[in-house]
């Protein structure tokens, strides 16, 4: 029989709660033989041999003039037999001023559990209001376990850290760690060849559920996305030369460098495409045939490198003037910038 049953008041309240995934630390015993473990309150699951143990998230509750702090675990036996399990030695202590709290328990201490049946604890302290907001840890022994429960976030250094793949077109291009119940940082892939992105990610291979950054990792996962090109092309039946419409992506190191041909083909730069983007640089092969006007706005804080002379700029750009910032480079140095 499932213990809840007999707590109403302890059902009614954890439903209301997110459960959290597996953290613990464990600590070198003490001289009374028990086990130290610790769990925090952003971390919240302790498995044992005999039991698991989840803490639900504290209830505050405000009255004239003191605060009435409430902590809720679940019970999960793991044995094969009706077990019970008694908590002794509960009490709260304000890790910032040391004192102790008086605690006390809704319903019964001693829980008898069937095999795989949840049973619930529920254990409230006053404290004064004045300190409400202090980091506080719960302790209390269950079975042949010390349990410390700390009302604040886990330290780094104890997380776990979670793999989170991110695949491309089916294949892996990224790996990265992510510590337990801290977010991911937002992740660009761009192909080597500077050509293709992908900034979109999905937790599907379908790629129906969106990844929504920010967002916490609690466990290993998977991300899927799809290659998008970095430059739009545009097909002009009147012209022989491969049409650049658009930027559709800005590289991250702000280095942007016009592809030497597309589909075989030099190119043109359409009407207004390099305009207004973030970028230290920009540079224009001479494969470059002709740039339409409107471009190179708003990018005077960048440098705007051409691999030819100043009479072959004259000849392809058919904007007005030349841009202050571009600087002419030698063929036979233009890998220098």
């Amino acid at each position: 029989m499932n213990n809840k049953i007999l707590n109403p008041l302890f059902t009614a309240i954890t439903t209301c709660f997110l459960l959290f995934s597996s953290g613990c630390t464990q600590e070198p015993a003490a001289s009374s033989g028990l086990e130290h473990r610790s769990i925090y309150a952003d971390n919240r699951t302790l498995e044992t041999d005999s039991f698991i143990l989840e803490a639900q998230k504290p209830e505050c509750t405000d009255k004239i003039y003191n605060y009435e702090l409430r902590v809720y675990f679940d019970v999960t036996s793991k044995e094969e037999k009706t077990s019970q399990f008694i908590t002794k030695g509960s009490h709260l202590v304000d890790e910032k001023l040391g004192g102790e709290y008086k605690v006390q328990e809704y319903g019964d201490s001693l829980l008898e559990l069937e095999p795989g049946m949840t049973g619930g604890l529920v254990f409230y302290a006053n404290i004064p209001l004045s300190i409400k907001e202090h980091n506080y840890r719960f302790s209390f022994e269950l079975r042949d376990y010390q349990i410390d429960y700390f009302l604040y976030n886990t330290p780094d250094e104890l997380r776990i850290g979670w793999k989170v793949n991110y695949y491309v077109s089916g294949t892996l291009v990224n790996t990265e760690t992510v510590k337990d119940n801290k977010e991911a940082d937002y992740y660009v892939y761009e192909s080597s060849d500077g050509l293709s992105y992908c900034d979109t990610w999905y937790i599907d291979e379908a790629k129906t559920t969106t990844f929504n950054y920010p967002r916490v990792v609690t466990s290993d996962m998977n991300l899927y996305g799809d290659e998008a090109p970095c430059f739009g092309w545009e097909d002009i039946a009147s012209s022989e030369y491969a049409h650049l419409s658009s930027i559709n992506h800005v590289p991250l190191n702000k280095q942007l460098e016009i592809p030497r041909y597309h589909e075989n083909k030099e190119i043109e730069i359409g009407y207004a495409v390099i305009k207004n983007i973030d970028v230290i640089y920009v540079l224009i092969p001479i494969t470059v045939r002709r740039i339409e006007s409107g471009n190179f706005q708003g990018l005077r804080d960048a440098v705007i490198y051409y691999e030819g002379s100043e009479e072959e700029w004259k000849e392809i750009y058919k904007g007005k003037g030349t841009p202050s910032n571009l600087i002419f480079l030698d063929r036979s140095d233009s890998s220098s910038k």
